[in-house]
């Protein structure tokens, strides 16, 4: 069952779900799981550590984006139809995973998590350019 996003609220971004019916051999997904809600606060502190966090709204994402590294974040919309826009807080990317997305929710090793906001596949393929 699908979970209802609430305005102004934060969620876990979990990259791994499971999509199997129950009893039947384990099929994951990568990259497209709005997870339980958790306080603003909480949501900066996970970003802050290197976690992912959702927000269905632009605005609420930028706020968090720029709270969490103290300058103007840049965006990237969805890589693929499944996915979501995202902001990068400070602009800062990384290749780098304390954890790998299949072992769990991943954790950046040298930059703050993603914030996810909007709906699967907005802006795809489009970056922001400064």
């Amino acid at each position: 069952m699908p979970i209802k996003v609430r305005k102004g609220c934060f969620y876990e971004f979990h990259r791994t779900r499971a999509v199997n019916r129950p009893s039947a051999e384990l099929a994951l997904r990568q990259g497209i799981e709005v997870g339980p809600e958790i306080p603003e606060r909480m949501a900066l502190r996970q970003v802050a550590n290197g976690r992912d966090v959702y927000t269905p709204f632009r605005y609420d994402a930028y706020k968090l984006a720029c709270s969490a590294y103290g300058e103007a974040p840049k965006w990237d919309g969805a890589h693929q139809d499944e996915h979501f826009p995202h902001y990068h807080p400070g602009d800062k990317h990384t290749d780098k995973w304390k954890r790998k997305a299949s072992e769990g929710r991943p954790i950046s090793a040298d930059s703050p998590g993603h914030i996810y906001w909007g709906t699967r596949g907005e802006l795809k393929g489009k970056r922001e350019e400064r």
